[in-house]
């Protein structure tokens, strides 16, 4: 599988599947800090690179993470988000 910053291409397929996600905490306070957001970057890098997706974009607050990805068709959308669970 190719996978470039846009399209990724197969055999049998080319296409670029995408999605966003924004997780948040329970009562909003400030939980990630610098050092939070680096494990979770490096966490989230190894899981999607497991389901050979690529994290595109990724960026925190203090009560939020951001979160872009390009995954290939054969994985369910449902089942790599609850990977990260």
């Amino acid at each position: 599988m190719k996978n470039n910053n846009k399209i990724i291409t197969s055999k049998h397929y080319l296409l670029m599947m995408s999605i966003y996600l924004v997780s948040t905490t329970k009562y909003h306070f400030g939980v990630f800090t610098k050092a939070p957001l680096n494990d979770l970057r490096v966490i989230f890098f190894g899981v999607f690179e497991d389901f050979e997706a690529k994290l595109v974009e990724f960026d925190g607050e203090s009560a939020q993470v951001h979160l872009l990805v390009l995954y290939p068709p054969i994985i369910s959308m449902y089942f790599l988000v609850n990977t990260l669970n």
